[in-house]
């Protein structure tokens, strides 16, 4: 005989899950960042007090941002792929020897602006990492 019981936890439906918002450093960095926000809040809200008002505010901003997020997401990955193609024009130019050095000092430009949009993925992932890890 014993005295085990077994212990059945619910955690909810499968499928309901809604991911928490985060707000990422990677955003201050974008041009547009601070005048969205601004332009977000600046609506006036109806409530009975300012708590209310603050808390519809707050609702709204994190519903532009998520919309928001998405776009800048689409938005550089776009720009990745188009610095891409060109980097690979130019290096089919520089295998057939007709690269000038104007072509050169394109490159050069573009190579830069890939390495800081992937040292911008590289600190979105580390971050995100060290989020998981801290929840374990």
């Amino acid at each position: 005989m014993s005295d085990h019981r077994p212990i059945f936890l619910s955690g909810g439906a499968p499928g309901q899950y809604r991911s928490k918002f985060r707000f990422e450093t990677w955003w201050l960095k974008v041009g547009d960042f601070k005048a969205a926000v601004v332009s977000s809040c600046s609506f006036s809200v109806d409530g009975v007090s300012g708590v209310e008002r603050m808390a519809i505010k707050l609702k709204r901003l994190k519903h532009f941002l998520k919309g928001w997020c998405q776009e800048a997401k689409l938005q550089r990955e776009a720009h990745k792929t188009a610095i891409a193609h060109d980097i690979a024009v130019l290096d089919a130019l520089e295998d057939s020897g007709l690269m000038g050095e104007e072509e050169c000092d394109s490159r050069i430009r573009l190579k830069v602006a890939m390495q800081l949009i992937l040292g911008q993925e590289e600190e979105e992932w580390r971050l995100r990492s060290r989020a998981v890890w801290l929840k374990e």
